[in-house]
């Protein structure tokens, strides 16, 4: 079970009794055990909170979350699980006011920003929503491919594919080379009809690649879609080769067949295309 950076850091806060592993009903109940023990502490009702939230019992986490803040009004860091409980819910602008409330005393805190993010997206605001996600992918000291991923969507759902390759490639500079940032940016760029710069991009994905042949259909689909068959055929007929060089027990699958079916067919039609080639953007 992947766990969010606020559970993982209460169960270390909450000391050697907690457990940090096991099924989660398991879990709340140690949580109950120690609560009847120590039912002061506000440290046990925000771990239990965390629990019930990872559960996708809202209320419970929101009740537990509204005890700890009665016990503990300085722990600022409630109204963050409150917010991300809230969101969870489906109620984001409830969500968001507490977000806000939180940042006003934690302005740099970069997974607040990005909760901000998903909440006014949310809410429609999409403008607002970019602009958060530029502070929190400012402020994460680890963001995630997810973080670059989700920024990129909203900027291509506002009809900024600039903003969108820049929350890509920012995000590949950051992390390396990463197929679920490249991919979406070689969409972006085909959208475009920037096909040099689509090509370049996943030639860099071939090249990493341990076996290149679901990489050369792609150039070959793609450079079809381009208009430049000759260079199409040659792509496909090297992922033929390449499905040919395969060992039997590589070759022998269902996944493998269809490649070698979509490939034979991307040359019959490269011979059936239009002499005429759509004229290329430059890049």
């Amino acid at each position: 079970m992947r766990r969010t950076p606020i559970v993982a850091a209460l169960l270390v806060l909450g000391g050697p009794q907690s457990l940090a592993h096991g099924p989660l009903h398991e879990q709340i109940g140690v949580l109950d055990r120690q609560i009847a023990a120590a039912p002061t502490q506000a440290i046990l009702y925000m771990q239990r909170g965390e629990l019930h939230r990872e559960h996708g019992d809202v209320p419970a986490a929101l009740t537990d979350y509204d005890r700890a803040a009665r016990l503990a009004p300085d722990r600022a860091e409630v109204d963050l699980m409150r917010a991300r409980a809230l969101l969870q819910g489906s109620q984001a602008r409830r969500a968001l006011s507490y977000v806000d409330r939180f940042l006003t005393r934690h302005a740099d805190h970069g997974a607040a920003h990005l909760l901000r993010a998903r909440s006014l997206d949310r809410l429609g605001d999409r403008k607002a929503a970019l602009d958060a996600y530029d502070r929190a992918l400012a402020h994460l000291p680890t963001p995630g491919p997810d973080e670059y991923l989700e920024r990129a969507r909203l900027a291509q759902t506002m009809g900024l594919p600039d903003r969108a390759l820049a929350s890509l490639d920012e995000g590949t500079r950051r992390l390396g080379p990463i197929v679920s940032l490249e991919l979406p940016a070689i969409e972006i760029e085909s959208q475009r009809r920037g096909w040099d710069a689509a090509l370049a991009r996943l030639d860099r994905l071939t090249a990493q690649a341990p076996r290149k042949e679901t990489w050369l259909q792609r150039r070959g689909e793609l450079l079809l879609k381009a208009g430049r068959t000759d260079e199409a055929a040659q792509a496909f007929r090297d992922t033929l080769a390449a499905l040919a060089a395969l060992p039997p027990v590589l070759r022998a699958t269902r996944a493998m067949d269809d490649l070698e079916k979509r490939a034979k067919s991307g040359v019959t039609s490269c011979r059936s295309a239009p002499p005429h080639s759509p004229r290329r953007r430059r890049d």
